[in-house]
Order: structure tokens, then C-alpha cells, then sequence
């Protein structure tokens, strides 16, 4: 039998080249579905609320958050993106680094920190990473972000180690922050309305999924989100009136902004971040933990469960505000005044 007079049964030829179409097209789904949430190139990190248009900021931002809002403001141009702060009080006085949470930025501490300054602290006040009038970078948002955004900007403002405080996702971006950087953070910290220890966020991994995310773009679904989110305003006290209209208007104007909310939830420092609090640095630390009765938001409950992960080592207390909420820095302005310039003397 010679070479020329073999050959496959025609059957057999139709199935070859239906195998062959079929797994190449496979093949192009699964490259694609792989790289579907990957840009050609890595995009630049977004610009904040400085970027818009001077009759916005004008009219709207200027309202509600003047990039003024505190003395001895500037940017800090860092590797992942820009970030706004402010440095204030003397120069001389305690170091002083306030971290606020998930939504809102710098005007959550707008009646805490200016008197701080007043008590004689040397006090930074930032917006993180996709809030304010800071960057939003290309990310999923992840504790380690937010941690290197920190160290970078203490080595900016020329800052070897500091006293830190913060309120809600701020409390475990400081846990992680001297689980990455003991050598940055002095002895005592405060940790007010701490989160970290959320677990199951319904619908979350739907929501915070790239392929959802792109769905944002549709206005019926952005709206079905924000709502889901609380991002509107809604009739309540004025500070708290404010605070909510702060984060509508970051949702209005700034088109990363729930997709980072969103994000920073699936990926960042609101959930698992038990190990940062048993962090082995915490040994030789004074912690300590404010968390209001009536908070909504965090369960006032995980407090203890944050003093107890806390390793053997740290010194501890947990304060309870009787019918304190969430944001403890504009409620309980006073209380938190004293709270602070108490413990750090």
C-alpha cells in the first residue's frame, strides 16, 4: 500500500475540522474572558474632585467640600496616584495621623481635627485612594493599598513615625498599617467605630465583579446601586445631612467612585482583616477602642471582638458611647476631644 492511497473516511474528515473550528473558538472565549477585564494598557490613575469644572466645583463642591477645608494643604504626587493632605497644628507637637473610612473623606474629621491642632498636635489629614481630591488608581482597592498610600505619604511630609487614629475602615488600614510598618507608628492608637471583621455582604461578589462593574455605565443600574448603597440623601440631622450628601456627590461627579466603594468592600480593609488585628506588632502598643451603642453601620460587639484578637502583649480599653453612631468624629466631637487628648499626652 502506497502513501497516495491512504485516506480518512469522510466522516471522520468533518469531525476533524468541527473539533478543530470548535476548539479554537473555545480557545478565543477563554483568552478573552480572561483578559475581558484588562485594558490594552494599565490606565492612569483618575483624578478627584479637583479635576472638574470650575461652575461644579463652584457651585457644588465648593458647598460641601472646599479643597481648603483645613490649613496647610497640598498634594503629594506618589507612584499610584496623587493624594491630597493637609499638615497642621505646631510644629512642634505630637504627630498626629487621622485615617477616615469607607465614603468620607476629610470632612469627617472637619470639627475633630482643627481642634486637635488647637490642643497643641501636629496633625495630617488625607483623603485615601478614589475619595476627595485624591487619585482613584487602576485597583481593586486592597488593605495594601491604602497602607502604602500612608507610609509614602509620612515619608513625603519628611514623618519617622507618628501617632495614628482612625474611624471605621480607617481602624483596620491602621491595624495593617503596623502589621506592614511597626517602625512607623508610635505606642498608642485609637481606633474609633473599628471595622475589619465584616464577613458575608449579600450580593457582594456579584456586585463588585468586573463584569457587573462594567453594567455601572447603564444609568438604571448605577441608580439601582447607589440606592442599594444609601447614596442619596436622605431627611436626617444636619451634620449627618451633610456627611450624606458628601457621598452623593462624590457618586454624581467622580465615575470610579462607587465601583472603588464597591471594590474596596469586596477586596479591602471593611472585611477579613482578623489577622491584622493579631498582628504580632501590636505587641507593646496602648489600644484605644470607641465604638457608639447605636451604631448602625459596625456592630458596637466588634469591639470587644477586636480587643479580644489583639495579641498577648497589648495594652487595651474599649469605651462605649451610650447612643453613639457611626461617625463618632462629628456626633461626639467633644467626647472624642477629650478621648484623645487624654490618652495621647
Amino acid at each position: 500500500m502506497t502513501a497516495k492511497s491512504l485516506s480518512w473516511p469522510s466522516g471522520f474528515k468533518q469531525w476533524h475540522a468541527t473539533a478543530v473550528v470548535s476548539g479554537v473558538a473555545l480557545w478565543t472565549i477563554y483568552h478573552q474572558l480572561q483578559r475581558s477585564d484588562l485594558p490594552e494598557r494599565p490606565r492612569k490613575a483618575r483624578p478627584g474632585l479637583g479635576s472638574l469644572p470650575q461652575d461644579v466645583r463652584t457651585n457644588i463642591v465648593d458647598k460641601l467640600y472646599p479643597e481648603d477645608i483645613f490649613p496647610g494643604g497640598g498634594y503629594a504626587d506618589l507612584p499610584t496616584g496623587r493624594v491630597r493632605y493637609w499638615l497642621f497644628g505646631p510644629e512642634d507637637g505630637k504627630k498626629l495621623v487621622l485615617v477616615h473610612g469607607l465614603s468620607i473623606p476629610a470632612p469627617m474629621w472637619r470639627l475633630l481635627a482643627p481642634r486637635l491642632a488647637e490642643a497643641g498636635y501636629r496633625v495630617l489629614v488625607f483623603d485615601l485612594y478614589g475619595r476627595g481630591y485624591s487619585d482613584s488608581p487602576d485597583s481593586k482597592f486592597p488593605v495594601e493599598l491604602y497602607t502604602t498610600q500612608l507610609a509614602l505619604l509620612m515619608q513625603y511630609v519628611h514623618w519617622e513615625k507618628a501617632y495614628l487614629a482612625g474611624v471605621s475602615m480607617g481602624s483596620p488600614i491602621i491595624a495593617a498599617f503596623i502589621d506592614h510598618f511597626p517602625h512607623l507608628v508610635e505606642e498608642k492608637v485609637v481606633l474609633m467605630a473599628p471595622a475589619g471583621l465584616l464577613d458575608g455582604i449579600p450580593r457582594l461578589n456579584m456586585l463588585a465583579s468586573p463584569w457587573f462593574l462594567k453594567l455601572l455605565d447603564l444609568s438604571v443600574v448605577r441608580s439601582y446601586v447607589r440606592r442599594s448603597m444609601g447614596l442619596t440623601p436622605k431627611a436626617a440631622k444636619q451634620d449627618k445631612m451633610r456627611l450624606d450628601i458628601i457621598a452623593s456627590m462624590q457618586a454624581d461627579h467622580l465615575p470610579e467612585y462607587v465601583p472603588m466603594l464597591l471594590k474596596s468592600l469586596r477586596h479591602g480593609p471593611p472585611r477579613g482583616q482578623h489577622d491584622s488585628y493579631k498582628s504580632k506588632n501590636f505587641v507593646g502598643k496602648n489600644v484605644l477602642i470607641i465604638h457608639g451603642t447605636a451604631d448602625k453601620t459596625i456592630p458596637f460587639a466588634h469591639a470587644k471582638q477586636i480587643q479580644e484578637l489583639l495579641p498577648e502583649g497589648t495594652q487595651s480599653e474599649v469605651v462605649y458611647v451610650e447612643g453613639g453612631p457611626h461617625d463618632l468624629p462629628i456626633s461626639h466631637a467633644d467626647f472624642m476631644l477629650s478621648s484623645i487628648t487624654q490618652f495621647i499626652v
